[in-house]
């Protein structure tokens, strides 16, 4: 998906796809801990996790299972979406915006509660750039939902996922 946030000229976290805690080596070398795991297909929060050393890098790839996972670093923000319907041009016709105040891996890590707010309105910077992640998908008559984190101490988003 990052192809696409890129394609809409968005910033991207830094990532690689690897199967093995050997497979992490140079990449932790190069940005540290904290960093974040979880496989590489939509599952949600499911089976990821936020790495803070070596230990527990090790021990995350001792009981997962599932063949490739994307690693990159942790960021420290909120999660703010934008949601709505498009039509066969890709033209939204409808859109709204949530703010997920929890990071959704802690939600199902560490079995708490999941909750939200919908903004009154869009936030301008976000108004701007996802129509151009919706024309970079080539999303077409559908609903969809875009997920941006809004770091802290920063008023621009940057992608992650979607």
């Amino acid at each position: 998906m990052k192809a696409f946030f890129k394609k809409a000229k968005m910033k991207c976290a830094p990532y690689k796809v690897v199967r093995t805690f050997e497979d992490t080596l140079d990449f932790v070398a190069t940005y540290g801990y904290p960093l974040f795991i979880k496989p590489d297909i939509g599952v949600g929060a499911n089976d990821t996790a936020r790495i803070d050393g070596e230990e527990t890098l090790k021990r995350f790839f001792d009981t997962h299972l599932i063949d490739d996972y994307i690693i990159e670093p942790f960021i420290q923000g909120t999660i703010v979406s934008f949601d709505g319907v498009c039509d066969e041009h890709s033209h939204i016709v409808f859109a709204t915006s949530h703010v997920f105040p929890c990071p959704n891996d802690v939600i199902v890590n560490d079995h708490t509660d999941d909750w939200y707010y919908t903004l009154p309105s869009v936030p301008e910077d976000i108004a701007k750039v996802g129509p151009k992640v919706i024309e970079a998908f080539n999303i077409k008559r559908r609903i969809f939902h875009l997920e941006f984190f809004r770091l802290s101490g920063h008023k621009a988003p940057i992608t992650q996922f979607c």
